[in-house]
């Protein structure tokens, strides 16, 4: 991902799909910059449950900085278990000029 732009991202779950969550939480975090984006910012995939979709505003990307961001699912299911997956990481690459475009 790079800062500044407008990733759309996809991410396939393993073990459970999307329509089985009542809430979902996908949480970006870096240091002390966190983006969170909740089942309504979130787009199931229609053929396959077990992808869903989330796409990064220009003004979050360009919050994070040069390195890495860590990303995790969090939900509630239909049956009130809650659920989270492992964190992942993920590569914010450098741009030559910051700011908004």
């Amino acid at each position: 991902m790079h800062r500044g732009t407008t990733p759309f991202l996809t991410i396939k779950l393993k073990g459970i799909e999307a329509t089985e969550m009542t809430s979902i939480f996908l949480t970006f975090k870096q240091k002390d910059y966190m983006v969170e984006k909740t089942l309504s910012n979130i787009q199931i995939d229609e053929t396959d449950a077990h992808i869903i979709y989330v796409e990064l505003t220009q003004d979050e990307t360009l919050g994070f900085q040069d390195g890495y961001v860590h990303v995790q699912l969090r939900a509630i299911t239909h049956s009130e278990a809650r659920v989270a997956s492992k964190v992942v990481t993920i590569p914010i690459n450098h741009i030559l000029k910051g700011g908004r475009i």
